[in-house]
């Protein structure tokens, strides 16, 4: 699914004429419908990975910043140096250099290297300050992303803020994952509804509010409703990962 949305889907309008759009309307409306959502599960299972790393190697949150952060910064730039040549260095000076820190597309998904740099940094801020503290590590982490993306909405769209809360949302659920898992598994429908309802009204919020011109209150809407919306979706994934066991058999040949 998220090989072919950001490969077929993801460039539409690019990559796919309109007679295949017509011919698969299907597609392109879930496509439509998902949008950034798409990204969740990674950005929730690198927060749950990276706590893990954090929890079980000694050291680990500084190769965030000694190791990671660079060597993802130079694979970044090999690339956007590419884009340069073949389109035969077609761009202002100001535009090559703030492209380089992913602040600016030049054709490419600067903005997910932009959010990937920026959770590094706050992670290794985080708990180098509070080591000792797991909790108010992960605590001090969202207070990062609730400052981030309320300062970043006024100059960056919202793909650079509006899923960066399931990183931290991975993170907590790998401090207390005996006890969520148990919890999840044991939700009734009544709980999956709550869920599915704030799925369904931080979805419309922030449907209604992202094209409504600059205005900072409806930026503050956007933010809090597709936060909710990213979160609870990725709680459903997680509660359709405990009821269904996905497997290949081809993998295990």
């Amino acid at each position: 699914l998220v090989f072919v949305r950001h490969i077929f889907g993801g460039g539409t309008g690019g990559y796919i004429g309109p007679e295949i759009k017509a011919e698969y309307p299907l597609f392109y409306w879930i496509d439509t419908i998902l949008g950034q959502l798409i990204v969740c599960p990674f950005l929730f299972f690198s927060g749950y990975g990276i706590f893990m790393s954090i929890r079980n190697k000694e050291g680990y949150v500084n190769n965030l910043i000694q190791i990671r952060l660079p060597r993802l910064l130079l694979y970044f730039d090999i690339t956007v140096l590419m884009h340069f040549i073949l389109y035969s260095f077609k761009f202002d000076i100001k535009t090559m250099l703030e492209s380089l820190v992913a602040w600016k597309s030049i054709g490419n998904h600067q903005w997910f290297i932009f959010a990937t740099m920026f959770l590094y940094i706050v992670t290794y801020i985080s708990f180098s300050i509070l080591k000792e503290d797991e909790k108010k590590a992960i605590n001090l982490l969202i207070v990062f992303l609730i400052v981030y993306a309320i300062v970043i909405c006024n100059y960056q769209r919202g793909f650079y803020y509006d899923t960066i809360i399931c990183y931290a949302e991975g993170m907590i659920f790998a401090s207390r994952e005996k006890d969520l898992r148990k919890k999840i598994t044991q939700m009734n429908w009544k709980a999956w509804m709550v869920i599915s309802c704030v799925f369904v009204i931080g979805y419309l919020a922030a449907y209604c509010v992202r094209d409504n011109g600059t205005a900072y209150i409806f930026k503050i809407i956007y933010i809090v409703g597709y936060w909710l919306t990213a979160t609870s979706f990725t709680t459903i994934l997680l509660g359709v990962m405990s009821k269904i066991k996905f497997g290949n058999s081809m993998l295990f040949m």
